[in-house]
Formats: C-alpha cells, sequence, structure tokens
C-alpha cells in the first residue's frame, strides 16, 4: 500500500504535528510519520511489519491494543487517552484515534492511528485538580464563609461554613443575591462601597466593613464583610469573591470590656470622691486639733498658770516645789516633750512616769523621795528599772540628759 501512495502525501503526512500510524487489516505497521518516529522512540525502518501493540506499548489502560483494534474493525473507530510507554522509557499521555483507512487502489482496508502527545495538558489538568483540592480543602476548613459571585451578585460558590451563620447549605445558596444575607442598611453600605471604589482613578477593587447578616431563622449575626471586585479583560466588572467572618464572640468581648471598663471609670470616680472627701475630715481635723492644742495652751497660760503661781507665793516651801513640778509638767503637756514621753515610755508605770518627770526637771533622790513619801533607795530602784526598760543599761547615758533630750 505504501509503494502505491505519492510522495506528495508522504510529505503532508510528514510535516504534522500529529504521530501518523498506519498498519494493515491484521495490524501490522506500514507507515510512521517522522512525529510517529519520535513519539514512539522508533524508526519506520525498526517498526515497519511490527504488529502494532509491540510499537505502542500501552500502560495502566483499561482496554489492550488487540482489543481496540477489534474495536475499530466492529465500529470503524475508537478514541481514548492513554498512557504510551515509548522504547527509551519515557510515559507519554496521548490521545489516541484510530479509524478505517482505505484510498481507492487499496484492496483491503487499512487501519490508522493518530496519536497526539497530551502529557502538557494531562499534567496542566493534574496540577489544575490538587490546586482545586487543596482549596477546596482549605476553604471546607477555614472558619470562615468563603464565597464567589457573577457581575449581578449572585453566588456562585460557598463553602460549608455558611451552613453555620446563615442555616443553609452551599448547594441552597448557589444563586441566591448576596443582598438577601444582609439587612437593607448593609447592603446599602456594600453598594456604596462598590460605587466609589469603581469610580475612583485608579479602581479601589478592596472593600471591608461591618454587616448585620440575617439567617434563615431571621436572626442578626454581627459579621464582618472582606471582599474583591473582579474584573475581566476589558475592565468591565466581571463578578466579587471574599469572605464573611462572624464576630458575636468578638462583638460580646468588646461591649464586656466597654463595659468593664465604664464600671473602673465609676469606680474611680467613687474613690477619687471618696478622697476627697477624706482629705477634707483630714484637714477639718488637722484644723481642729490645731485649735484644740492652741486652746489648751491658752488656758494653760491664762488660767493654770497665773493660779499656781499665786498658790506658790501663799504656802509652804514643800508646797512650792510641788507647784513647780505641776507647772513643768503642765508646760510639757503643751509641748512636743509629752507627745515624745508618751511614746517612748509606754512601757513604764505610772510611777516611774512620775519620777522621769522629776528627775526630767532637776530634782534629786532625796527630793523626790520626799515628794512621794518613799526612801531614797525606793527611788534608786525605780530609777535601775527606768534605765532597764529605756534600754540605758549598761550604757554610760545619763538619764536626766536623756530624758530632756526627748
Amino acid at each position: 500500500m505504501t509503494q502505491d501512495r505519492s510522495a506528495h502525501e508522504f510529505q503532508i503526512l510528514n510535516v504534522l504535528d500529529e504521530a501518523i500510524l498506519i498498519a494493515d487489516e491484521a495490524g501490522h505497521v506500514s507507515f510512521l510519520n517522522q512525529a510517529a518516529e519520535k513519539l514512539y522512540g522508533l524508526p519506520l525502518s525498526q517498526a515497519g511489519g511490527r504488529h502494532i501493540n509491540t510499537v505502542v506499548s500501552i500502560e495502566e489502560s483499561p482496554v489492550s491494543v488487540d482489543e481496540i483494534l477489534r474495536e475499530v474493525k466492529e465500529h470503524g473507530r475508537w478514541r481514548g487517552d492513554l498512557v504510551h510507554v515509548a522504547a527509551d522509557g519515557r510515559r507519554i499521555w496521548i490521545d489516541w484515534s484510530l479509524g478505517d483507512f482505505a484510498t481507492p487502489g487499496d484492496k483491503k482496508p487499512a487501519v490508522i492511528a493518530v496519536a497526539r502527545d497530551i502529557s502538557h495538558r494531562k499534567q496542566t489538568e493534574h496540577e489544575l485538580k490538587d490546586s482545586r483540592e487543596n482549596y477546596r480543602r482549605l476553604t471546607e476548613n477555614a472558619q470562615d464563609v468563603i464565597w464567589r459571585t457573577d457581575h449581578m451578585g449572585r453566588v456562585v460558590y460557598v463553602n460549608s461554613v455558611v451552613e453555620q451563620i446563615y442555616g443553609i447549605t452551599p448547594e441552597q445558596a448557589i444563586g441566591i443575591p448576596m443582598s438577601e444575607y444582609f439587612t437593607p442598611e448593609s447592603v446599602n453600605r456594600v453598594l456604596k462601597l462598590v460605587a466609589d471604589g469603581l469610580s475612583e482613578e485608579p479602581m479601589c477593587l478592596h472593600y471591608r466593613c461591618e454587616v448585620d447578616s440575617v439567617r434563615r431563622d431571621g436572626t442578626l449575626v454581627p459579621c464582618e464583610l472582606n471582599a474583591n471586585m473582579i474584573l475581566d479583560e476589558k475592565r468591565q466588572l466581571f463578578g466579587f469573591e471574599g469572605i464573611t467572618r462572624d464576630f458575636t464572640e468578638r462583638k460580646r468581648a468588646e461591649l464586656a470590656l466597654r463595659e468593664s471598663e465604664k464600671k473602673l471609670m465609676e469606680q474611680n470616680f467613687l474613690l477619687e470622691q471618696k478622697n476627697i472627701a477624706l482629705r477634707e475630715i483630714m484637714d477639718q481635723v488637722k484644723a481642729e486639733k490645731a485649735r484644740i492644742e492652741k486652746q489648751i495652751q491658752t488656758n494653760v497660760d491664762q488660767l493654770l498658770l497665773p493660779l499656781l503661781e499665786n498658790w506658790r507665793a501663799h504656802h509652804p516651801l514643800r508646797d512650792a516645789t510641788i507647784i513647780e513640778l505641776l507647772e513643768e509638767n503642765l508646760k510639757t503637756l503643751t509641748s512636743s516633750f509629752g507627745q515624745e514621753l508618751s511614746r517612748k515610755m509606754l512601757g513604764l508605770t505610772s510611777r516611774e512616769i512620775e519620777i522621769c518627770n522629776m528627775i526630767k526637771n532637776g530634782l534629786a533622790s532625796k527630793e523626790i523621795a520626799a515628794l512621794i513619801n518613799i526612801s531614797p533607795r525606793g527611788v534608786d530602784t525605780h530609777r535601775r528599772n527606768i534605765r532597764r526598760k529605756l534600754g540605758l543599761t549598761k550604757q554610760d547615758i545619763n538619764l536626766t540628759t536623756y530624758l530632756k533630750s526627748i
């Protein structure tokens, strides 16, 4: 058959990008064009006369080459995608199309097989499938509603999270305008953002805002809408895509935070008012204390001391000594010594404090003994106890000097 073909016909077959293989009725190869030689990894000189199933090696196919040839013999044609293993081991996806082939001069029909290398297409399809699968897993595992619409805002894709927020399945959502998922106020807010974005130069295709979504049962869900406008090659609006995030919990947290801040401000205000009131009370106490101290000082100076002076002028010396002590003690009470003495002598008895006052005012032990009707030895015992309680034991400190210093 090949001998009867014209050289012109062979030239036409050799310039084709498709791999052309021609076999006789029994399946023996009679012709390969240059593309077929390259695809199958065999020149015609080696492939000629061999059965087609030894030239075309099919891998992982549900049908064999012999079954394909029988299909062609019975129905006149067959077509499908197959993995061909070339002679050099390359695995090549081919779109293989077989049919009856005969010319007016042929006595018996032949089979022509046209193969196209579709490895790149298959690789692209595989990558696209992986990409879609990854995208599907990503969107289905997301916590936000991921959606896409056409230019009219009708949903063309949405992930399964839509059921959690809106109470409908993804299948039910397809074809529904996005505007039906939001309150009228939210729809107007979104439309204004879209219009403003399209009118800007350059156009702002991204918008983000808070919306109130409407569940199937009518309840409202506060959400954040984060979306992009999609333009076609003519820069015309093609659709929208984005995410809708339920931030009910965030709103609750913000509300709780505001309430907490409000209570804290109120508590701070009340505390400040209490502090102001306390300062006012303390100022009043301080003023009252100063007034009382001044009044006591005035009373002692103007009333008690003149009376004591008059008493001393008209009574015996022994009484005069008592008067002097009383006078000194009255002066002490109106000075800082009275306060310091009380603080340092909290551990002393009343008799010891009385003796301390006499010692401070320069009285000797005999004078003290006469005034309080005890023996001088008893006064010395009190002196030792006073020194011990004041922490002066075994110290070279004069008790009179010490008492005058406090």
